[in-house]
């Protein structure tokens, strides 16, 4: 299995991690001291209370916004692979061209070639002639 450092993790899940200790075991500890100290915990009951209210709101929120984060990677990583395909295939076509247009230059530049070497023989027939 490969796990991840927590600086690996995105900001949102840090933000979960860290609110879930934070009701599960900051509050609690802060309760249980302030009672064996002798204090009153229906206040610490009432902040405990509107904090888990809140979390009860900010978990789903929070939860939405990863699914979305999600997907909006899974998407963007589809459409970098398609584009990398369309691009290789763009390339792949291209280089077919480049050779097609290679090979046509080199047929025009061979007959052309052809072209010249009747013309050098018939320059050098004429000389010959000229020099009998």
């Amino acid at each position: 299995m490969n796990f991840k450092t927590v600086r690996e993790f995105h900001w949102v899940t840090k933000i979960v991690i860290l609110l879930t200790v934070f009701v599960v075991l900051v509050i609690p500890i802060i309760a249980f001291v302030a009672s064996m100290l002798g204090f009153s915990v229906s206040n610490l009951g009432l902040f405990m209370l509107s904090c888990t209210s809140i979390l009860m709101y900010l978990f789903p929120i929070i939860l939405v916004v990863i699914v979305i984060y999600m997907i909006i990677t899974r998407v963007k990583g589809w459409i970098e692979k398609y584009m990398d395909a369309v691009l290789a295939k763009m390339d792949m076509l291209a280089s077919r061209n480049n050779v097609e247009e290679s090979n046509a230059k080199l047929a025009v530049m061979g007959s052309r070639i052809e072209e010249i070497e009747k013309k050098v023989d018939n320059i050098s027939d004429i000389l010959e002639k000229v020099a009998e």
